[in-house]
């Protein structure tokens, strides 16, 4: 069919308009996101030129020790297998270690591009073959080539005849690998941490048919592990994640070469179900409580369970059955769990010895001697330091929890040969004796009393090891309900002699430190309706309500935005010429008078743009010298996938991390970051994680370290505070309260105050102690009813006032204001930075320039985020007296010349039909004459 001129001019109108407006679009994103977009290419806004007669000023402030990239990475790669050699965990041991051998590789994850999804998270990891070929395993090529057209797990019955072939020559050992894991904004389900009938399959088909078998469960979370104990010739090794290192060292572990000296970080029960903290979790937003008032306003989820998380009710429960105490009906702890936390085996055995108790004026000095009583393997050995505090009268009338035992401390010994010993030791704060009472007091006490301290392999040997202490004291107790006999000897006791509610009720500011927290208690709303489990009366309060639909009151539904009464103070000084740059005040104090005069040359525009552009920088500031960062995501290195810009190494994750016990060895994480920074221009780095582990389901347990606060805080500290002494800022996230993924966005999380505090605040106040890290992430979750970053008592009441701190709180990711996301209301409650990507100005606040609490609050954000960064590597190349200079990024002009050409190409498309009028016109008028 012939298309006529008018219809095909018609036809390339459309075309022109159609790649115009993707020419509109296309520069409306680049100039939008135009952060992302430097970043992508690895391109400067700013350079910083020298003043002619500046002298010759050292402004490398903070040192990149590697001249060779190829040198740092192959150092990174040391690094990641060396945590890996102490973090793997030998669960089960039914023939290791073995000579290398025949070997058959079994299960899908076994593939390369399926171990990349659970053991690296890069495409960088040697291949599983290669890591074992260079370990003198004969491995069995047939089934690998097996493995890589398949896209589900394969049922042994279903292998073809030349697979099976295939191992009848290489059946010496059959390496099992197992994954499960969820990832950001998606939890998984409990059956995902249960065996499947084909994985089952495979593991029963491997104990049959190979002489030795080697499960390796790569994942980060707890998984059912009760059908391996039944094998005789299976071991099992929970290999985590590990990054970049890929399968490392595991060949080395099976040799014997490595001794493996993990240990676990959560405890594992033989039913993922049993804690009672998935009483109140489920994964679907149907199955989850809804509040509606009037209308459906959201989830929610309830910590029931108070301070019981992890071993805190396993090991709590335990003792109470033994001791008669607390209602605690016919809880049997050896067929509930599996591993205890702590657990680990070795090639080799250890004994405890000598353990001494010292009290200091502030602290206790705890001590051990380890010695390695086997006859061949050297090795090492994790100890826990545990403590008992008194539960007493006073708590059970006043709703005050206690566990049985808690981690106040822990160290790892160095290899130690057969009848080598060590002894470790540890320093111990007092405030760890303090308990939160929300309910009479509403301030941390010490109870009088007898406190308890042991040494122990894990959680459940110091239960067991004070148990024996107290039987040894002649209390009361059914000795035949023990687990094992205990051993006194590695406990210490400490009496108080006076109930204390004096030494830590003061916060950083002075002010006596009270409830923070009332309202996230949902009995606050509704009084009396909810019960939170307590040891007192075990029965009477587990099972504990299931989250339920609700109706939402006038004052919950009133809190979900805040409002914040004015502050009556005028608005701060502006635009004023003193002649400070932010270098004149590296290294003074937060409270030194010159802030304020720094402070004073900002304009009201800057003020507000230095807190809304947060989105992966911190932005330049012209009136006072400051350049503007790169800040980079990613808790197991930089992350370049969301900015472009350069890869980096990926370290093993957070839970492999701490499952080594070694806070030595964590902290060079962040040494190792800090170079990889000050490599590719990075100065915030959103790391470290230390959520709990709250449910085995949640999503990002990889990102996370540990069930326990100490070991979280102590981890987040190491990796943190080494990181910040070479310059980085670290942003501790997810704060708080942010234990799930599924619906995190809009979930209201309630619990009780002393939980909230022991349990899931006191991580980060550990990261962000003294000489720890400058900056904390709040979470995308409601804290009660009100969004984490819109909290004045949890961005300000406990951050500030409480902790002193002096760093920077930045949201997680937002994309602009919604009815949750309210850029006022997150200004004074206390957040600095707004993590929204965009460079519009949506997220300024309306009539910002007139609004004098509103211009106050930016002041203090801005001299938080000031103080911060001119004490990093952002400073590097800046002298007092260079400049820092705007500049426009190559990719720019780059646009404008795409831009000019298309133009000019859609200019002379469309001009096509006018010129061929134009034409016609001049031959129908030339023909006429």
């Amino acid at each position: 069919m012939k298309i006529k001129r008018k219809e095909l001019y018609g036809l390339l109108y459309v075309v022109v308009a159609f790649f115009l407006a993707v020419l509109i679009a296309l520069n409306y994103f680049a100039f939008s996101y135009s952060t992302l977009v430097s970043n992508f290419f690895h391109q400067s806004t700013f350079r910083i030129e020298a003043d002619e007669n500046a002298g010759s000023e050292n402004t490398n402030y903070f040192n990149l020790d590697y001249t060779s990239t190829e040198q740092l990475e192959a150092d990174e790669r040391a690094y990641a297998e060396e945590v890996q050699s102490e973090g793997v965990i030998l669960l089960q041991n039914n023939g290791l270690p073995v000579a290398p051998t025949r070997t058959t590789f079994l299960g899908i994850y076994s593939r390369d591009d399926m171990l990349s999804a659970g053991v690296s998270v890069s495409d960088n990891a040697p291949s599983m073959e290669k890591q074992f070929t260079d370990a003198g395993f004969e491995v069995n090529p047939t089934m690998i080539s097996y493995y890589q057209g398949l896209t589900e797990e394969a049922d042994p019955s279903a292998f073809s005849a030349e697979a099976r072939d295939s191992i009848s020559s290489y059946n010496d050992l059959a390496v099992v690998v197992l994954f499960s894991g969820g990832a950001e904004a998606m939890d998984i389900t409990v059956d995902d941490l249960r065996f499947t009938d084909t994985e089952e399959a495979l593991i029963r088909y491997a104990s049959e048919n190979f002489s030795n078998v080697v499960v390796l469960l790569n994942t980060s979370n707890t998984v059912e592990c009760d059908y391996l104990e039944q094998f005789d010739n299976l071991s099992v090794l929970y290999i985590n994640f590990s990054g970049d290192a890929g399968i490392g060292v595991i060949p080395r572990i099976l040799t014997g070469e490595i001794n493996p000296s993990g240990k676990t970080t959560d405890t594992f029960a033989y039913d993922v179900e049993s804690p009672i903290s998935m009483l109140n979790y489920e994964n679907s937003a149907e199955d989850q409580g809804l509040m509606s008032g009037g209308e459906r306003v959201g989830n929610y989820v309830n910590y029931i369970e108070g301070i019981y998380v992890g071993y805190r009710y396993f090991e709590t429960r335990y003792e109470d059955v033994v001791l008669g105490n607390g209602n605690a009906g016919d809880f049997d702890y050896a067929a509930t769990v599996q591993y205890p936390f702590g657990y680990g085996l070795s090639y080799t055995t250890f004994a405890y010895s000598g353990f001494a108790l010292q009290e200091n004026p502030t602290s206790f000095t705890l001590s051990v001697t380890v010695t390695n009583t086997g006859d061949t393997y050297t090795g090492k050995e994790a100890v826990g330091f545990y403590m008992q505090s008194p539960y007493t009268e006073y708590d059970k009338r006043n709703g005050v929890e206690k566990s049985s035992v808690q981690l106040v401390g822990f160290a790892k010994t160095g290899l130690l040969a057969p009848g080598e010993s060590e002894t470790l030791t540890v320093e111990v704060d007092k405030s760890e004796m303090r308990a939160y009472d929300a309910n009479n007091l509403k301030t941390y006490i010490v109870d009088d009393g007898l406190y308890y301290f042991a040494a122990g392999a894990n959680a459940h040997d110091a239960v067991n090891n004070i148990l024996a202490s107290k039987g040894a004291a002649g209390i009361a107790m059914d000795a035949y309900k023990m687990t094992a006999p205990g051993d006194a000897s590695l406990v210490g006791t400490y009496t108080q002699e006076s109930f204390d509610a004096e030494t830590y009720s003061y916060g950083a500011n002075g002010e006596k430190i009270t409830n923070k927290f009332d309202d996230v208690n949902l009995n606050y709303y509704y009084p009396g309706t909810v019960t939170y489990v307590t040891r007192n009366d075990w029965m009477g309060t587990i099972p504990a309500q299931k989250a339920g639909d609700i109706d939402a009151t006038e004052e919950l539904l009133g809190n979900f935005n805040p409002t914040f009464e004015s502050g009556e103070e005028p608005a701060p000084a502006t635009g004023q010429s003193n002649g400070l740059t932010i270098m004149s005040l590296m290294g003074l104090d937060y409270d030194n008078e010159y802030w304020d005069m720094l402070l004073d040359q900002f304009t009201a525009e800057e003020l507000m743009s230095i807190v809304a552009y947060g989105g992966f920088k911190t932005n330049m500031v012209g009136s006072i010298n400051k350049p503007a960062s790169v800040d980079k995501d990613g808790p197991a290195g930089l992350d370049s996938s969301q900015l472009g810009g350069e890869s980096c190494y990926t370290f093993p994750s957070e839970s492999m991390l701490a499952c080594t016990w070694n806070r030595e060895l964590v902290a060079q994480l962040g040494y190792f970051v800090s170079q990889d920074c000050l490599l590719t221009g990075t100065t915030g780095w959103y790391a470290p994680a230390c959520n709990i582990h709250r449910v085995a389901i949640c999503g990002r347990t990889r990102e996370y370290f540990s069930e326990d606060a100490f070991l979280s805080g102590t981890m987040a500290y190491a990796v943190a505070s080494t990181a910040q002494a070479h310059g980085v800022v670290t942003y501790t996230k997810h704060f708080a309260l942010n234990e799930q993924e599924n619906n995190r966005s809009s979930v209201c999380t309630f619990s009780n105050e002393q939980a909230i505090r022991e349990i899931y605040l006191k991580p980060f106040e550990m990261a962000v102690a003294e000489g720890g890290g400058m900056g904390i992430m709040t979470s995308m979750n409601r804290v009660g009813t009100t969004y984490s970053s819109s909290h004045y008592n949890l961005c300000t009441g406990i951050l500030r006032d409480e902790w002193g701190f002096h760093g920077v709180v930045i949201t997680d990711f937002v994309s602009g204001p919604s009815d949750k996301v309210v850029p006022r209301e997150l200004v004074l409650a206390g957040t600095d930075l707004f993590l929204c990507t965009v460079s519009d100005q949506s997220m300024f606040i309306e009539g910002y320039q007139n609004d004098p609490d509103v211009l106050n609050a930016l002041r203090e954000s801005a001299h938080r985020i000031c103080y911060t960064y001119v004490n990093s590597n952002l400073m590097n190349g800046l002298s007092s007296s260079s400049r820092v200079i705007s500049i426009t990024p190559a990719w720019v002009y780059g646009l404008y010349a795409v831009d000019a050409v298309l133009i000019y190409v859609l200019y002379l498309l469309a001009m096509t039909p006018v010129l061929n009028k134009l034409g016609e016109k001049k031959e129908d008028k030339h023909e006429a004459q």
